[in-house]
């Protein structure tokens, strides 16, 4: 009986560990998944640290802007493309006085090409 006991604990032992680690390897997962859904369609605040990852969700929004144009949605499209403005002016005027140089050079060509787009609707 000792003995079968034994095994059953050093069964159970091994199983709890095997899910201690899946846990843990799932606890990343969850980090990617909230990171995912955390980060906006167009992260404007990010203009200074991350300009290129800014750049890109621009161009990929303006791509669905476009497509939002090409079917005949152009309410979703004048919506997409004022919050993209909202969101620009608010980095920009939200920015310290030390890199609002740089925040103007870098969001000057995104509000020109908001402009086109505004225009075409």
């Amino acid at each position: 009986m000792e003995t079968f006991m034994t095994i059953v604990f050093l069964v159970f032992g091994i199983l709890q560990i095997i899910l201690f680690f899946k846990i843990w390897g799932m606890t990343n997962n969850v980090k990617k998944i909230k990171e995912a859904f955390l980060e906006k369609d167009f992260p404007a605040e990010y203009l200074l640290v991350k300009p290129d990852l800014v750049k890109d969700a621009f161009y990929a929004n303006i791509r669905k802007i476009d497509k939002l144009i090409y079917l005949g949605d152009k309410e979703a499209a004048r919506r997409m493309l004022l919050s993209m403005k909202y969101d620009l002016e608010s980095c920009r005027n939200s920015a310290d006085k030390y890199v609002e140089k740089e925040v103007l050079e870098l969001s000057e060509p995104l509000f020109k090409k908001i402009e086109e787009s505004l225009a075409k609707l």
